[in-house]
């Protein structure tokens, strides 16, 4: 991405960026935990999960 014409030596650059992704399986839900979390009784869909991120 190049700079908007009329940004001169007055611009400044944008802040890192950052992204965090949450997988919100665990084995157990702890009781102080206030993530969205659900407890794996069973075989994961992580490849879904992965596949509706990247999408």
């Amino acid at each position: 991405m190049r700079p908007a014409a009329g940004h001169g030596l007055g611009h400044r650059p944008s802040p890192p960026l950052s992204l965090y992704v949450h997988v919100p399986w665990c084995v157990r839900k702890c009781p102080y935990c206030d993530f969205n979390s659900h407890q794996a009784d069973s075989e994961l869909p992580e490849q879904e999960y992965l596949a509706a991120l990247q999408a």
